[in-house]
């Protein structure tokens, strides 16, 4: 039941909350979008839920299982409404349900046998910091501000799912959610071609699929961080802002409100992207002239309420809490809050565009494959910046986002992950607008496009309206997560995962498979040396040194012990402590045991002196 029980949990988190708030007020889209979307009210709502019970304390299993048998009760009423209105719609409804299942299983078969180092926490800010942060969550100990700000709706997410799971010693339930994300901003920008059928929008999407070049390789689109977490709700929101404004839709402008405000609660940069959307939803109101109708003004107000609300809940109260009221204001950047992500030494006491522009050219030349990889995109979206309504998200969204990674945190792409994906997208529409006026001219490749649209509108129809397929694949789903709910006991899964933690927890696989072989099946070893991930390294005992300290690794060789010391490549070694390892081997205290690019492990000769 195990299983079982960890599954349901994914259930609650990723589709159920979300599909029933959607029916609810009768927002009707493509099964992708509704999916999709699903997902994100689904985690907004798991996260203002738990929020909100942290605060009353009453944080308990208990209100999760109620809400999931309310929510059932709820799903079943609705779609008993929706039978007696169609069967269309009752049939769509029943593909929602069965797609979101899909997810969920899709979501398990990649991180269990493609992305398998996904599905352990192995890196180091996720390992320490996000899953550190949701272990606190989980454990009843709220983290109610952070000096750095690092917002919590990806930790709460994560704990919750430990709370279904009755334990935090299981991660693969919680790290399986993090493949959504990314696979969820590419399924958004098919969606919004698929509703606009038109070359920008299949440029656009096209452009999004560089993002599997950009961000290289499958453990950073699965790792624990939050960054594509946060470009995920973003570009959700704009995707749903669109469509919604072209259908006249206020129920999908107050979704698009709520995934943008959970930008701002999933990565620090996301409240940046949240008021240039609020500023955005405003403009378009007006300029469409609903801002004389009560029920649009209405629609504005709650978005800037919701989204001034829940922000401010974080930002306000930790900027109070973490005494931030009490400095300067340039002190919150230069000695506060982003103090540790200046992008050199160089750069503490002051802001360089030069210097932050070099890094950035650097960072996006390596991920973009050369420089004529920048330009081509960097053209198609400078096009994009004329176009209306693209403009507003190539000025207010994409300028700040990569101004703000460049004077502040231009390290690492990932943390222009917003910006990277509109950037990408708003390419796309460039590039295709301009082969949209081309094939204008040729009238053949127009009418090819639109054949194509035909028919791949005809046989989703048909596809979609068979309703013993419908039931086939819902009954082939939930018979597989039954026979999963078999299979992978807890013992099974605690196994599986002990060997993924030996092969990727860390920085240097090699040191993993030095460390290992060496031991060779030995549990409970005494492991000594001065690297943080050998705390988590399962059949160990790991104890702390410091190799700048002569009696630090003194007292270890000569204290008599067995066991291990292992010094890793990047630990700082003084050259007393060398001299001595060194004579220690040469006299047999200690035998080198192994050796990788990596790090070195000697065996202690366990005699005391």
């Amino acid at each position: 039941m195990f299983f079982l029980r960890s599954f349901v949990g994914l259930w609650w988190l990723l589709f159920l909350p979300g599909f029933v708030g959607m029916l609810w007020i009768k927002y009707r889209a493509s099964v992708v979008h509704e999916v999709i979307v699903a997902a994100g009210l689904s985690l907004a709502i798991n996260y203002m839920v738990t929020y909100a019970l942290f605060a009353f304390s009453m944080f308990a299993p208990g209100w999760y299982v109620g809400l999931f048998g309310m929510g059932l009760v709820a799903l079943v009423f609705f779609l008993v409404r929706d039978m007696r209105e169609s069967r269309e719609a009752v049939t769509h409804d029943l593909w929602v349900v069965s797609s979101g299942l899909g997810v969920l299983v899709f979501l398990w078969v990649l991180n269990q046998f493609v992305a398998k180092s996904g599905s352990i926490p192995w890196a180091g800010d996720d390992l320490f910091g996000w899953n550190g942060w949701a272990l606190r969550w989980f454990r009843g100990d709220p983290v109610w501000s952070q000096p750095n700000f690092y917002p919590q709706m990806l930790p709460i997410t994560w704990a919750v799912s430990y709370l279904w799971s009755a334990t935090e010693r299981i991660y693969f339930f919680a790290r399986s959610i993090m493949p959504f994300f990314f696979f969820g901003i590419l399924g958004m920008g098919w969606d919004l071609w698929w509703k606009k059928r038109d070359i920008p929008s299949l440029a656009g999407m096209m452009f999004l699929l560089l993002l599997f070049v950009v961000w290289k390789d499958f453990p950073r689109m699965t790792m624990g961080i939050a960054d594509i977490p946060a470009a995920f709700f973003a570009f959700s929101a704009f995707v749903v802002l669109i469509e919604a404004l072209d259908d006249k839709s206020p129920q999908g402008v107050v979704l698009a409100g709520i995934l943008a405000t959970m930008a701002s609660l999933t990565k620090q940069y996301g409240l940046l992207y949240l008021g240039a959307f609020v500023g955005i939803v405003g403009v378009l109101v007006f300029v469409k002239g609903w801002w004389k109708e009560t029920l649009w003004r209405g629609v504005v107000l709650f978005v800037v309420v919701f989204a001034a609300l829940w922000a401010g809940l974080w930002y306000g109260v930790g900027f109070f809490r973490e005494g931030y009221i009490q400095r300067k204001v340039g002190d919150l950047v230069t000695q506060g809050a982003f103090e540790a992500y200046q992008q050199s030494p160089d750069t503490r006491g002051g802001f360089s565009l030069t210097r932050g522009w070099k890094a950035a050219e650097g960072i996006l030349t390596a991920h973009f494959r050369g420089r004529g990889g920048v330009l081509v995109v960097g053209a198609g979206w400078a096009f994009s910046l004329g176009l209306w309504p693209w403009l507003l998200w190539g000025w207010l969204v994409v300028v700040p986002a990569f101004l703000a990674w460049m004077l502040l945190i231009a390290y690492d792409i990932r943390n222009v992950s917003i910006g990277l994906v509109f950037f990408l997208f708003l390419a796309g529409i460039g590039w295709g607008t301009i082969l949209h006026f081309v094939f204008q001219k040729a009238k053949v490749v127009s009418r090819f496009f639109g054949r194509v649209n035909e028919r791949i509108e005809q046989f989703l129809r048909v596809f979609s309206r068979k309703v013993w397929l419908l039931l086939f694949v819902l009954g082939m789903l939930v018979v597989l997560v039954g026979v999963w709910s078999g299979w992978y006991s807890y013992e099974r899964l605690e196994t599986i995962q002990k060997e993924r933690m030996k092969r990727y927890l860390g920085n240097y696989r090699d040191l993993n498979a030095m460390v290992y072989d060496v031991l060779a099946g030995e549990t409970n070893v005494p492991l000594y040396g001065e690297y943080a991930f050998f705390a988590f390294f399962p059949d160990v005992l790991y104890h702390k040194i410091d190799f700048k300290r002569l009696e630090s690794v003194q007292e270890v060789v000569q204290s008599g012990e067995r066991g291990y010391l292992v010094w890793v490549a990047n630990t700082p070694l003084s050259p007393e402590v060398l001299a001595y390892l060194e004579a220690s081997e040469r006299r047999g205290r200690i035998k080198r045991v192994g050796q990788c690019e990596s790090g070195i492990m000697w065996q202690l000769s366990g005699k005391k002196e």
